[in-house]
């Protein structure tokens, strides 16, 4: 997993440091009523690189380079995304840019309440599981765990769990996704459409988080839960010295437990800014090639 650390600042403004290098510090607020946009992401996705918002919505992202082909993808949970030519930037004489952004008009359908028989439900995901490794990283990481529905059964997402490693700062709060299957299996659109933040009590602990306020139907064709670090407060950065002389890194926030699985198993995607998901890839280990999948799992009701 590819490491960036983030700093955030609170001031706004563009600085051109030289003739290629470009310095944004901007807001992302509400079009509808200015409101502040929390923990939204910034990514140029030419450059694979990106950054998130704080709490207050406050962001600075520096470009070594800036090409016409550049631009600015900025997305947030309940929003629609907005896209700018990084290329504009260079030529604002404002020292002071915030980034409005429309929320997503939610089409509701029409729906015919029945009675239904409400069953026990189960939990599925990785439940009980000897966990060996972690997942660590920046704010606005993710790993997300596919949740099938071989059986196509009808109900909603009672809630979600997430293991939380000895590793890391396990206080620090990170955000709830939920995610329909999108493209070439992939995680798609948001199912949860608000802010729920999680936080660990203590290090090597479940973290449970009740959705059943959100009402989220189980799709038909399963779902991913998804733990995204979230920036809060410098107190959780932290520095760690990786394995293998891979060098010292700052990191930030709580670390996610996976365990190993046979690679037909895997279920595990993970992205980070400025990229796209990808699966858990592949590893060898003495000779025996397995994946890993995240200690993450939901408590589901069926309706049927």
């Amino acid at each position: 997993m590819r490491i960036i650390c983030l700093h955030f600042y609170l001031l706004f403004t563009i600085t051109v440091v030289n003739a290629q290098q470009l310095s944004i510090r901007g807001q992302v607020l509400s079009k509808i009523d200015s409101s502040l946009v929390s923990y939204a992401t910034i990514e140029v996705m030419n450059q694979r690189k990106g950054v998130a918002s704080d709490g207050m919505g406050q962001f600075l992202l520096t470009l070594d380079s800036v090409s016409t082909h550049d631009s600015l993808l900025i997305r947030a949970l309940g929003f629609d995304d907005l896209q700018i030519a990084a290329n504009d930037l260079l030529h604002t004489d404002s020292n002071r840019l915030n980034f409005f952004v429309a929320p997503k008009a939610y089409q509701l359908n029409e729906i015919t309440i029945v009675p239904t028989h409400q069953t026990k439900g189960e939990i599925k995901g990785i439940a009980k599981a000897a966990y060996n490794g972690h997942y660590y990283a920046h704010s606005f990481n993710k790993v997300a765990l596919y949740i099938d529905n071989n059986n196509n059964r009808t109900g909603t997402i009672k809630s979600v769990s997430f293991f939380i490693h000895k590793h890391g700062k396990h206080k620090a709060p990170f955000r709830i996704r939920i995610y329909k299957m999108g493209p070439s299996g992939r995680p798609g659109e948001d199912l949860l459409s608000e802010t729920v933040l999680g936080q660990a009590k203590k290090k090597k602990s479940w973290v449970n988080i009740n959705l059943e306020e959100y009402a989220i139907a189980i799709p038909k064709d399963g779902f991913f839960v998804c733990m995204e670090w979230v920036y809060t407060s410098d107190k959780y950065y932290y520095k760690k010295t990786l394995p293998r002389n891979l060098g010292t890194y700052q990191l930030y926030g709580a670390t996610l437990a996976n365990t190993p699985a046979p690679l037909d198993q895997g279920r595990t995607w993970t992205t980070y800014l400025g990229n796209t998901w990808r699966k858990e890839s592949e590893t060898n280990y003495k000779g025996k090639p397995f994946t890993f999948n995240a200690l993450i799992n939901a408590e589901l009701v069926y309706h049927d």
